[in-house]
């Protein structure tokens, strides 16, 4: 239950810091949805209600039973695709004139107008099978013929840019799919009843060779001929053949005339229950179906963007985030500086405030560092550690907080009783002094371009105002690559000595992303303070400035991540 409570949290957390970002995908979405809705046709559909009955009308035959269930399924189903076959909206377009129609019809397009206009091609529309067959395509898109689930009921619905197409095509529809209907019964009458007439021919002139023959057989016996039983046998034999033929013949007969009253008496399977009446709103596009679906795929595009970009592409808000990311620990969370009160460094607070936050969270900084560096927490004497420990604070980018936990981290370890010296090793831009509001004329340039003694650098040190932390500035900017500078043997001969004389020396060194002073540096350090911004420092930048540096330190330096959460914070 409270890792649920913790995850919810996280997430409107989430929300809260990339509500923006949701918030311009989902206005994005909608103006889109809007605009689409904007352009695209109104489009209207009208639809008309039709039942099948499956059995077998039969007015000379009432009795007539009708057919199973399973039967009948696949009866309505059959007649779903005779109604949507070419054939029905053949006649439809035969009946309403659909190729003359300027919906329907076939006319000339765009790019043949143009052509024809250019004179490379006949501007003139299709005609023949070609005008059909596009007139055809045209009405078969727009018209749909569905089942209602499991009855006999058929929909056929009609779809055009005006409501009275609509509703006059599907109605004309379904009465040509039902003429067309009682025109197949009343053709498979007919087709049955020519091949009836047929046999009917032949079993008349079968009649009349039977009667021939008995007329001949009495006219050569006679009719006062000796009873003899050859003759009375041949002419039972003839009698019953006439009868026989005349019994088939009025039994065809019959039948033919029973066909012939069935013509006129067809009726179709299927009738109109309910015609297609005029639309009064379009069916598509439905404005506020699409907005609404706008809106709901904006809100999960816009949270689905801000979980990729909190956790692959932008900053991180969390240290189990920052762990997970740079797989390194994480000694502390800094966090914002909102005690700070006039214009001076947030790194003040660890003397004014020290029972603030910020105080706390960079103690536990340097208590991560001595935990690995001095195997505990427990302060011990000078002389414990022969030379003094070399803690390197850098960052991805400019403007994440190092120099303000660089200065305030030194300032720690200086009122615990450490001597401790902070060197601003950003030469490019130096910045230190500032937080001091010290001017600064010389410093660690001057020791690099051999100007004072690397072994003695008094001249050019300065003392912290508010702790025994002695600091050693940039000095003045650059006006050469620092690379150069920081790789020649001054810097190496500089560190050396600041080790001897100092138990902890902080270098303040400039953004690795930017520029490869840090790299140069890397290579002295003990421990390394990556500082990364909250939600600030892109993950993939950070990962890429931590491979660089983890390239440039030794193999048993160690790693540190700090988060920065200080919106003051300049350097």
């Amino acid at each position: 239950m409270e890792t649920a409570e913790i995850d919810l949290h996280g997430l409107f957390g989430l929300l809260r810091r990339q509500r923006r970002l949701v918030a311009a995908v989902v206005v994005a979405m909608l103006v889109a949805a809007a605009a689409v809705a904007y352009m695209l046709p109104p489009v209207y559909s009208a639809s008309a209600l039709i039942l099948v009955d499956p059995s077998h009308k039969n007015l000379l035959d009432p009795d007539t039973r009708p057919a199973s269930s399973g039967a009948d399924s696949a009866r309505i189903d059959s007649e779903v695709e005779l109604a949507r076959s070419d054939n029905v909206l053949l006649h439809l377009i035969e009946r309403e004139n659909l190729l003359a129609d300027p919906e329907f019809g076939v006319s000339a397009g765009p790019v043949a107008r143009l052509l024809g206009f250019m004179g490379l091609a006949s501007a003139a529309p299709p005609a023949g099978a070609e005008a059909l067959e596009r007139s055809l395509s045209r009405l078969r898109q727009a018209s749909t013929v569905q089942r209602r689930g499991l009855t006999y009921l058929l929909s056929i619905q009609v779809r055009s840019a005006t409501p009275e197409t609509a509703a006059r095509l599907a109605n004309a529809m379904a009465e040509t799919y039902i003429s067309s209907q009682l025109a197949a019964k009343v053709d498979a009458t007919v087709a049955a009843l020519t091949v009836l007439q047929a046999r009917l021919e032949r079993a008349r002139a079968a009649v009349t060779r039977s009667e021939a023959r008995y007329d001949r057989f009495l006219a050569d016996t006679g009719e006062d001929a000796l009873p003899d039983a050859d003759i009375l046998t041949q002419r039972y034999e003839l009698q019953q053949g006439a009868e026989l033929a005349r019994r088939q013949y009025q039994t065809l007969l019959a039948r033919a005339q029973d066909f012939e009253t069935q013509i006129d008496l067809q009726l179709a399977d299927s009738r109109i229950v309910s015609p297609a009446l005029v639309p009064l709103r379009p069916a598509s596009p439905n404005k506020p179906l699409l907005l609404t679906l706008a809106l709901l795929a904006g809100l999960a595009l816009g949270v689905a963007l801000a979980f990729l970009y909190e956790n692959l592409i932008g900053g991180v808000t969390s240290q189990e985030q920052l762990a997970a990311a740079l797989k390194i620990p994480v000694a502390a969370t800094i966090p914002r500086d909102e005690e700070r009160s006039g214009q001076g460094s947030a790194a003040d607070l660890i003397v004014k405030t020290p029972l603030s936050g910020f105080a706390e969270s960079i103690r536990r900084t340097r208590a991560a560092l001595d935990q690995t560096l001095l195997g505990g927490t427990r302060l011990s004497p000078p002389a414990a550690t022969p030379l003094g420990r070399v803690v390197m604070v850098c960052s991805t980018n400019p403007e994440e907080g190092k120099t303000t936990l660089a200065l305030a981290l030194a300032r720690a370890y200086a009122l615990s009783g450490r001597a401790t010296l902070l060197v601003d090793g950003d030469l490019r831009a130096p910045a230190l002094h500032t937080h001091l509001r010290r001017e600064a004329t010389a410093g660690l340039l001057d020791i690099l371009h051999g100007e004072t003694a690397a072994a003695e650098p008094a001249g050019v040190l300065m003392a912290d105002p508010l702790t025994p932390l002695t600091v050693l500035p940039g000095g003045r900017h650059s006006d050469m690559p620092t690379d150069q500078l920081l790789a020649n043997p001054n810097f190496a001969l500089f560190i050396a000595a600041a080790r001897r004389r100092f138990d902890y020396v902080i270098l303040d060194t400039p953004a690795v992303g930017p520029v490869v002073d840090a790299l140069y540096t890397a290579p002295f350090a003990d421990a390394v303070l990556f500082v990364v911004k909250w939600a600030a420092t892109a993950q993939r930048e950070a990962k890429r400035a931590l491979d660089a540096l983890s390239r440039s330190t030794a193999p048993d330096t160690l790693l540190l991540a700090v988060m920065t959460q200080a919106q003051g914070n300049r350097s």
